[in-house]
C-alpha cells in the first residue's frame, strides 16, 4: 500500500507527515513534509433579484471560525473590470451592483 487519507483533522492546521520504509532488518529514515488542511469553501451558491446591473448572491456558510469573506464578480468575456467586496464573518449573502 502506497497511500492512505487520514481523517478527522482540522481545518488551517500544518501536519507534519513522516514515512518510514520498513522490513525485517528495521526502518529507514523518514521521508518528511508539511501539509497545511483547507478552510471549507461555503456551499449553495445562489442567485436572485437578478437586473441588467446588479444581483443578490446567497451562500450557506462553512462549519468553521472564519474571519470574513472575499467576493470577486469577473466578466466571462472579459469586457469590464473585476468587483471585489469584503465582507464579515457572519455574512452569507451580498448585494453586487454597479455592474455593466
Amino acid at each position: 500500500q502506497t497511500e492512505m487519507t487520514i481523517e478527522g483533522l482540522q481545518p488551517t492546521v500544518e501536519y507534519v507527515v513522516s514515512v518510514y520504509a520498513q522490513n525485517r532488518n528495521g526502518e529507514s529514515q523518514p521521508l518528511v513534509q508539511t501539509a497545511v488542511t483547507t478552510i471549507p469553501a461555503p456551499t449553495n451558491l445562489k442567485f436572485s433579484q437578478v437586473t441588467p446591473t446588479s444581483f443578490t448572491a446567497q451562500w450557506i456558510a462553512p462549519s468553521v471560525q472564519l474571519t470574513g469573506y472575499r467576493v470577486r464578480v469577473n466578466p466571462k468575456e472579459k469586457t469590464g473590470p473585476m468587483k471585489e467586496i469584503n465582507l464579515s464573518p457572519d455574512s452569507s449573502s451580498v448585494i453586487v451592483s454597479g455592474l455593466m
